[in-house]
């Protein structure tokens, strides 16, 4: 269990136990399903389940707004459910028998949220709710969310959520903050945390797998360079047209123009939204990126404009922790000293930054990259041997 500073958010590494086929796609249409939690003394969050559904799918700023807004349309969550998304007529039927708003249902579980800790009431929930449905979860859903009034025992975080996996799990007024929707649902979808300067786990606001944002209409931002080289958005996932990689130990000095995620879709000139400096190992590979605060990231809580740096393991393909090393503005460089151990430094340096562009062109970022080649010492001359005094002449006798 990872717990953020100050008790916000957890994620838990733990089995995909339960989950359908295809619940770790990133891409198509996501049936969702939110259950608003009630414990056997009638303890549940206020807001009626119209309101839920609401705060979920359809209000200013929700999870089904933002992922669409993020991946461009390619991840539709919904709570539109047919056969044309693999429900059986029977799973339909008792869907419908339970649903009490779009996409929420109820249930009543045997247990004192006030005396029970997390699994205890998550484990109760999903038998309750199983029962309900007559299917072991998520069956057709990808996804499923546990609404619970707030937490008792064993507290300190808003919501959290089970890697590579279907369920997550929100206390309090949580479940409505988009920004701690969109960060347990990439959870689900197999993204790390993100760290920030000081290398702490969630400290970077360049990225909604940091802990950034907590209000309900107030979301519109995306995820941070690696978290974006990891998803296959963006025509992809790693390399492709929009995601480029460079090896230093190829090229030692090279240069790019990068467009923003906000602004992928106004981009005739195909530039990357990514670049990968790679390491040749699997823990130091660089991921940069322009982070333009502007459409579905117009909410972006850090280092707005600015060119951001990131590292993180994996080749950048899998989970893994990530870090911001370093957001640059125009004319600004960041120094990676003695790379992947090389030896050698990588120099990276914001050359252009340009927010206003004319004829509705994007904003853009020039990047360029120098690998510092260590100089050639000096040769070093042997020491000139000391000279050897013959001994004297003896006299002659």
């Amino acid at each position: 269990t990872i717990t953020l500073p100050n008790g916000k958010v957890k994620v838990i590494k733990s089995t995909s136990e339960g989950r359908k086929l295809g619940t770790l796609d990133k891409v198509g249409s996501k049936p969702i399903l939110v259950v608003k939690v009630i414990d056997t003394n009638g303890k549940q969050r206020p807001e009626s389940a119209a309101q839920i559904s609401s705060d979920v799918f359809s209000d200013a700023v929700n999870l089904k707004s933002q992922l669409s807004d993020c991946s461009y349309g390619e991840l539709t969550v919904t709570n539109d459910y047919s056969e044309a998304l693999g429900f059986t007529l029977t799973q339909l039927e008792k869907i419908s028998e339970n649903i009490v708003a779009p996409g929420v249902m109820s249930a009543t579980i045997d247990l004192d949220i006030t005396l029970n800790d997390r699994y205890a009431i998550h484990n109760a929930v999903t038998s309750k709710v199983q029962s309900l449905l007559g299917f072991t979860l998520p069956g057709p859903f990808d996804q499923v969310m546990y609404v619970v009034e707030q937490c008792y025992v064993s507290c300190g975080y808003a919501a959290y959520a089970y890697i590579n996996s279907w369920m997550s799990v929100y206390q309090g007024v949580y479940y409505k903050h988009v920004g701690v929707q969109v960060h347990e649902l990439g959870h689900n979808f197999g993204l790390a945390h993100s760290g920030g300067l000081n290398g702490a786990t969630y400290t970077d606001h360049t990225c909604l797998m940091g802990n950034p944002l907590y209000s309900d209409d107030v979301g519109k931002m995306c995820y941070n360079p690696a978290k974006n080289w990891q998803l296959p958005w963006y025509g992809g996932a790693g390399a492709g047209v929009f995601k480029k990689v460079y090896d230093p130990f190829v090229d030692s000095q090279f240069s790019f123009k990068l467009i923003g995620i906000g602004e992928y879709d106004n981009n005739p000139s195909n530039l990357p939204v990514v670049v990968k400096v790679e390491s040749r190992t699997t823990a130091n590979d660089l991921f940069i990126g322009y982070n333009r605060a502007i459409g579905p990231n117009a909410q972006n809580d850090e280092a707005d404009n600015e060119v951001t740096i990131i590292t993180t393991g994996n080749n950048g393909q899998s989970y893994s922790q990530s870090f911001l090393r370093a957001h640059l503005i125009q004319g600004e460089s960041h120094t990676e000293v003695n790379f992947a151990g090389s030896g050698r430094d990588l120099i990276i340096t914001a050359d252009s930054i340009n927010m206003v562009s004319a004829l509705g062109a994007p904003g853009t970022a020039s990047v360029s990259v120098v690998f510092v080649v260590p100089p050639t010492p000096f040769p070093t001359n042997p020491p000139t041997p000391n000279p050897t005094t013959p001994p004297p002449t003896p006299n002659p006798t």
